[in-house]
């Protein structure tokens, strides 16, 4: 089992309750930094961010924007997970730019998948106590 965290606005649970999907987002392979090619945005396969980690503790990266992306997981049974170390090694990622991506995080938690995940791949979708 693998989680995918999300907020409760409409814009994100409630467009993903809508259609029925996980969609994939930017992976980050590419930097912003032209000095750490591939540089730019969709630069590797968009992807589904998922963690082991079954609460979002400490920081995962789920943390900045406009709304807590802890307040609500979706738990995923799928197959085709790869883990963010190496997919990050296998696609590219200039090193520096992985290390400063990861900085203070648990990227030996994550995982990916090239591919939206649709509901019937989904077991649960909580709502956490104490999100905003």
């Amino acid at each position: 089992m693998l989680y995918h965290y999300t907020c409760r606005c409409e814009l994100h649970l409630g467009s993903i309750l809508r259609e029925g999907t996980l969609r994939v987002s930017e992976s980050n392979i590419g930097s912003a930094d032209p000095k750490m090619p591939p540089c730019g945005e969709h630069i590797g396969p968009d992807v589904v961010w998922l963690t082991t980690s079954e609460h979002p503790w400490g920081t995962q990266g789920l943390e900045g924007g406009p709304c807590d992306k802890t307040a609500v997981r979706i738990v995923v049974d799928v197959v085709d997970a790869h883990h963010w170390p190496e997919w990050s090694k296998r696609h590219g990622m200039h090193p520096r730019w992985r290390r400063s991506l990861e900085r203070d995080c648990y990227p030996n938690q994550w995982y990916v998948v090239e591919r939206p995940i649709p509901q019937e791949e989904w077991v649960s979708v909580d709502t956490l106590a104490g999100a905003q």
